[in-house]
């Protein structure tokens, strides 16, 4: 069976726990997890993902700016990125996808709909797509 590679970073220990208790238990999918953009961005360039978790607020380099280098590198330009914020404005969400979100998901989530989100965007037939809304 092959595994999709989950890209998730999240400055919060707590959250990559959750997410890890939510998606390291599917064998078809393999979560690796990192605490700052710039790990995620180095461990990214060096085995691209095939979808990356991302939260927006976080130090150092937020998920804005991983989004951008994301784009800027060869290898993972086409990555689906689903955001993560705390933030629900119609404003922020807007955007998030202008910023290349295949999803938004509004912390607290619920850990299901999160799944069901990454499922849903690995299944599409281009991997998710940047920036297409769904």
């Amino acid at each position: 069976m092959s595994q999709s590679r989950i890209l998730h970073v999240d400055d919060d220990a707590d959250i990559r726990f959750l997410v890890e208790l939510t998606l390291d238990q599917s064998p078809d999918l393999e979560l690796r997890s990192y605490a700052s953009g710039g790990e995620a961005l180095a461990a990214a360039r060096e085995d691209p993902p095939d979808l990356a978790l991302v939260d927006v607020m976080m130090p150092g380099m937020d998920g804005i700016s991983l989004a951008a280098a994301f784009r800027e590198t060869p290898g993972l330009a086409a990555v689906p990125i689903i955001f993560v914020t705390a933030k629900a404005y119609p404003d922020e969400v807007a955007r998030l996808r202008e910023n290349g979100a295949a999803d938004v998901i509004v912390k607290p989530f619920d850990l299901a709909a999160l799944e069901a989100s990454v499922r849903r965007i690995l299944a599409r037939p281009d991997g998710g797509g940047a920036g297409e809304s769904r």
